[in-house]
């Protein structure tokens, strides 16, 4: 069921560029998270980049691309999301992990919602994990290596 009515997922934040230009380094995930039904992680795979250093990047604890449609419009596929440590408010996007798949959804009450109506909520179980908070997406230009 998808609840036309619940309110649109916050605004993310634009991010500040830092006075001078700086780098900073960050882990991205090999794999991509499921904006749909569910992409199968293996145990944590992380490579190495460097971004440019704004408000966003500071705080992101990784990075993580997005596989599907169930996002949209706010995450589109291939998008690259910025994940903080820590879990999301009840109405924020977030990065779960449920049976071994790895899901973008917004966090309900009682379950993962997608922001695409074609989408089935996800009902909540004692075996969702979450792996942290969405703040934004990555921009293209800010990757430097």
């Amino acid at each position: 069921y998808y609840d036309t009515a619940a309110p649109a997922a916050a605004p993310m934040p634009e991010p500040r560029p830092s006075p001078t230009l700086r780098v900073i380094p960050g882990l991205i995930s090999t794999q991509s998270v499921s904006a749909g039904t569910g992409a199968f992680l293996e145990p944590d795979v992380f490579d190495r980049f460097t971004v440019l250093e704004n408000d966003l990047t500071r705080r992101a604890g990784f990075y993580v691309p997005v596989n599907g449609e169930s996002m949209e419009p706010q995450f589109r596929d291939g998008d690259i999301l910025i994940v903080e440590q820590g879990p999301p408010d009840i109405d924020e996007i977030g990065i779960f992990t449920l049976d071994g798949c790895g899901y973008v959804k917004k966090r309900g009450l009682q379950e993962l919602i997608s922001l695409h109506p074609s989408y089935q909520p996800i009902p909540m179980q004692d075996s969702i994990l979450c792996n942290g908070k969405v703040i934004g997406v990555l921009e293209p230009d800010w990757i430097v290596d």
